[in-house]
């Protein structure tokens, strides 16, 4: 398991492209917006939200993004459940807290 986490993170590391806005309400951001955040301190690192949340999503992590909605950081972590659907988990990037899990459209 710390091997796929480990593997995910260097993969988001050096190919993640930025990732375009889908609404007014919150913004998305790339690899740069994230590294910045993480070095100013506003967000745990990616690998810690991926441990903490590995009793959710197991090791079908297929996709991260990084988001600000309404002021407040966020990742949200696409995976696969046990049926094989597309699900996403948001978390707070500051407290590590659970805000949603829910079937992605």
């Amino acid at each position: 398991m710390k091997n796929n986490v480990i593997l995910l993170t260097a993969f988001i590391a050096f190919f993640a492209a930025p990732v375009l806005a889908d609404g007014d309400d919150d913004e998305k951001y790339g690899l740069e917006a994230l590294m910045e955040a993480r070095r100013a301190g506003h967000v745990l690192p990616l690998i810690t939200i991926l441990s903490q949340i590995h009793p959710i999503t197991g090791d079908n992590v297929v996709d991260v993004e990084f988001e600000q909605d309404d002021g407040r950081y966020k990742y949200g972590i696409y995976y696969l459940d046990d049926k094989g659907r597309r699900r996403e988990v948001y978390v707070d990037a500051q407290s590590g807290d659970v805000l949603e899990d829910e079937l992605d459209d």
